[in-house]
């Protein structure tokens, strides 16, 4: 369901927008919902889509902390979580104060991540598997 509503959304963007102005556009899906006409009482319904994307990105958000904090406990076999969720926490919101205005964030930091995010999607699954050759390699000599 869900890949059926961002294919959509996908799809109108790009029914919308060329290309040579949808490479350009930050937030595709404000700069959609700012087109919409309902007549002229309803001049502009976006505080409905920002309610609704702020409690989106405060949900993606929380996982993607509750994540990272489990993950971390994973990796160094550490039992309980709950002393790690503080300083997990002071490091995100350090992080999160770093860039100075929100021009900063628009043109850099997200032109950044679009041109080089894709390094992540192949890097780490490189690395996995450099590490379970190395691994199998060193279990069949042990092995034998």
């Amino acid at each position: 369901m869900s890949g059926i509503l961002v294919s959509s959304a996908l799809l109108a963007f790009t029914l919308t927008f060329p290309y040579y102005t949808g490479a350009e556009i930050t937030a595709p899906m404000y700069q959609l919902t700012a087109m919409i006409d309902y007549g002229r009482f309803l001049q502009r319904l976006e505080p409905i889509f920002l309610f609704i994307w702020f409690v989106s990105s405060f949900i993606s958000v929380t996982a993607i902390f509750y994540t990272s904090a489990s993950l971390y406990c994973k990796i160094f076999r550490i039992q309980d979580m709950r002393p790690i969720i503080f300083p997990f926490s002071i490091i995100l919101f350090t992080v999160a104060m770093i860039p100075n205005d929100i021009t900063t964030t628009a043109t850099e930091y997200i032109h950044r991540s679009r041109e080089y995010g894709w390094t992540i999607l192949y890097i780490s699954p490189l690395i996995a598997l450099i590490m379970a050759i190395v691994r199998k390699k060193r279990g069949k000599k042990q092995n034998v």
